[in-house]
């Protein structure tokens, strides 16, 4: 199981068009890649590392090639339109009925944790899928919230608004 960075990400609250708290953070890491996704005040908030130097390309050890001072940070604003759609997807999709993981790795099996948590009017739901070859598929309201963040993340980071 791969350890996921948590620094400085509490208590991130986001209020769509007023009428709902939301708080949603994503995480996704393995040896050579990491991503994160937070949702707060109106703002996606992304941390990342690229390899644009290709410090990676040969990484064979059980460990990050990155450090934290490898990643970058990003954030841009989210439209009113664009939060309700994630309350609606959050919500309305499924997400909220999962449990606590997925993926079944068993037996110590070596997996890659890609973990959603979000609160939403006062409930809380934290979801990790254990990605490994031949793991049992990724729930679909989990990869549907999934890739809305990752469009939300691409937003951000074209956008390039350095915090």
């Amino acid at each position: 199981m791969i350890a996921i960075a948590t620094a400085g990400l509490g208590g991130f609250a986001a209020r769509a068009s007023g009428r709902t708290d939301l708080e949603l953070r994503y995480v996704e890491t393995t040896e050579t890649a990491y991503a994160e996704v937070v949702i707060a005040d109106g703002r996606v908030r992304t941390r990342y590392f690229e390899d644009a130097a290709g410090k990676c390309e040969r990484w064979i050890e059980q460990r990050p090639c990155w450090t934290d001072e490898d990643l970058k940070l990003v954030e841009a604003g989210i439209a009113p339109a664009q939060l309700d759609d994630l309350i609606r997807l959050v919500d309305g999709g499924g997400f909220m009925d999962l449990g606590p993981s997925y993926g079944d790795a068993t037996g110590g099996r070596r997996y890659y944790a890609i973990e959603i948590a979000v609160k939403l009017a006062g409930r809380e739901r934290r979801v990790m899928y254990q990605a490994f070859p031949d793991a049992a598929p990724m729930p679909a309201a989990f990869a549907q919230l999934r890739a809305q963040l990752d469009k939300l993340a691409r937003f951000a980071v074209d956008r390039r608004h350095v915090p």
